[in-house]
């Protein structure tokens, strides 16, 4: 039977290949649906084995207004690009409000990563900060970091080292304020429907919680994008024994509380 097989196996290179793609789909669906495996990466047109990247339909000028990205890369922060160009440049006001109540203004810094950047909703607002410094994003979404290597570079760039000592990270987190804004004015229907489904299983708005996770599907924003809560002691008790929880200031990303560290 072993040499039936083994002759079977070396005659017909076709299923070779198909069997070899169907383990490596596998492998890597594996990888990605896994919550215990970090540094995790999603990678471009993932069902394909190949693709290409095109130049961008017409040169731009760096130097006058950047483009907007397509819809698909939005993540459901608008509707128009108005909404989005809005939400980025709010986003970026509440951000450089915190630094500057904390004492040192976003000017300060000449070096200034954003993880997490999409496609680039915030950092197109400190092109003023890239043009004497650097201002750099990272994304775990390979589409979205395609997308700004080739309409926000090189004036904005894309990755370098993260934090000095003495620098600062400047990020946002759901916590119990933002449970109750979702539940009580009802922000986000679906989100709320989650949460009361969900304390109705774990009763954790009665019984406490330190961090907590909902619609853990896999996939990129929409209907599989997990939810994650915090609260705010739990932030300040664990994260500071890694970095000095300078700030946590709510309602500073849409629903999202502030959290101003540093190294």
């Amino acid at each position: 039977m072993s040499v039936i097989l083994r002759w079977l196996w070396r005659a017909n290179p076709s299923a070779r290949r198909v069997l070899a793609a169907k383990i490596h789909d596998g492998v890597n669906e594996g990888v990605l649906t896994n919550p215990h495996i970090a540094a995790k990466f999603y990678p471009y047109l993932p069902h394909r084995t190949s693709y290409l990247i095109r130049p961008p339909s017409r040169r731009r000028d760096y130097r006058s207004e950047l483009v907007v990205p397509p819809r698909e890369l939005w993540w459901g922060y608008a509707e128009t690009p108005e909404q989005y160009l809005a939400m980025g440049q709010l986003f970026v006001e509440s951000m450089k409000e915190v630094l500057q109540t904390s004492g040192t203004p976003v000017q300060a810094y000449n070096k200034i990563l954003d993880f997490g950047c999409g496609s680039g909703i915030m950092i197109r607002w400190l092109s003023d900060l890239a043009e004497r410094g650097d201002v750099w994003g990272v994304d775990i979404s390979s589409e979205h970091m395609l997308w700004c290597q080739q309409h926000l570079s090189p004036r904005l760039m894309e990755l370098r080292r993260i934090v000095r000592p003495g620098g600062r990270l400047y990020l946002t987190i759901q916590d119990e304020r933002s449970i109750e804004l979702c539940m009580a004015a009802n922000h986000n229907p679906p989100v709320a429907e989650l949460l009361r489904a969900y304390d109705e299983e774990s009763h954790f708005m009665s019984t406490g919680y330190d961090f907590f996770t909902i619609n853990r599907t896999p996939g990129q924003g929409g209907p599989g994008q997990a939810q994650v809560f915090y609260r705010r002691d739990y932030v300040r008790r664990h994260w500071g024994l890694y970095l000095n929880v300078v700030s946590l200031t709510p309602e500073r990303y849409d629903i999202q509380t502030a959290v101003l560290l540093e190294r």
